[in-house]
């Protein structure tokens, strides 16, 4: 599962670079649904360490949805967010699995007892 997240992310984020050029609007229709649904699934599935990140992909959500859509008139508005949005996805590579796993193994060497018993004597 982690892996398709990180596909969709990487697909959200390359839209987004994209969606900067001028292009038709069925793209901008295809980038509201793909980002919306990215963003979505990415909030649910952000680890607890990085909840402030969260509400990040919650708010692009909301702005991308392709339900009520926000349409500027101006593109001039859009390009500052279309890369701020792909560059949030493109950190979605670096909260995962380094922290978390740092912080596993810990835990699991915590719960480990050691005794003295336990050691090889050299």
């Amino acid at each position: 599962m982690k892996t398709m997240l990180n596909i969709l992310n990487l697909i959200c984020a390359i839209l987004l670079f994209v969606a900067v050029v001028r292009l038709p609007i069925a793209y901008y229709h295809l980038l509201r649904i793909v980002v919306f649904y990215g963003a979505f699934l990415t909030f649910f599935n952000i680890k607890e360490n990085y909840l402030k990140w969260s509400f990040a992909f919650l708010a692009m959500a909301i702005l991308y949805n392709p339900f009520l859509p926000f349409s500027t008139v101006q593109k001039f508005y859009w390009i500052p967010i279309d890369i701020l949005s792909g560059i949030l996805f493109l950190l979605t590579f670096y909260f995962k699995e380094k922290g978390v796993e740092e912080g596993a193994e810990a835990r699991e060497n915590k719960l480990k007892p050691t005794h003295s018993r336990d050691r090889i004597a050299n």
